[in-house]
């Protein structure tokens, strides 16, 4: 595993805190990327279609809907 990618609900992590903390416990022993609409600098923005290429493992900061939503977006076979 190399790439992990990163994304969070806003309204859940506020100002991305928690993203934040999460990437700087990671940097250096991965390649970090995240969803483009993140506003965060510790890690590569990069498209959704590019993550789904990309990323070995998806950390998502949110509740259940959050979870669920991305788990769709990125599935391969449609189901999460």
């Amino acid at each position: 595993m190399k790439t992990v990618a990163l994304t969070s609900n806003p309204r859940k992590d506020v100002d991305y805190q928690i993203a934040r903390k999460i990437c700087s416990y990671l940097k250096g022993h991965f390649n970090l990327i995240c969803d483009e609409k993140m506003n965060i600098e510790e890690a590569e923005r990069v498209s959704l279609e590019m993550i789904k290429e990309r990323a070995d493992i998806m950390i998502v900061i949110g509740g259940d809907g959050t979870i669920l939503r991305f788990c769709r977006l990125l599935c391969k076979k449609g189901t999460p």
